[in-house]
């Protein structure tokens, strides 16, 4: 009897350990696929790249950086600056 009393703990206890770390790969997918949809400001992207907001706007103009309008104000989503990271680079270099 003793033997099973010790036996389910040790299984309720793994189970636990795995929801836990079946929750924690959970959260952090959502984490980062919200960072990807995340909205950043011209102010945002220039904190991020420090340079000025004419340098935002050039780019911007050029199609390096894509703006999207929202309620009179542009954004840029931090998937697509992530990814302009590799044609900016060499442009500012």
């Amino acid at each position: 009897m003793d033997n099973n009393i010790i036996v389910i703990p040790s299984t309720i206890e793994m189970l636990m350990a795995s929801f836990r770390e079946i929750i924690k790969e959970e959260i952090k997918a959502q984490y980062l696929k919200d960072l990807e949809e995340k909205l950043l400001t011209a102010n945002d992207v220039k904190e991020l790249f420090a340079v000025s907001t004419v340098t935002i706007a050039s780019w911007t103009k050029k199609g390096l950086l894509i703006k999207h309008p929202i309620g009179g104000r542009n954004f840029y989503k931090n998937s697509e600056v992530m990814e302009s990271l590799k044609t900016l680079k060499k442009y500012k270099v």
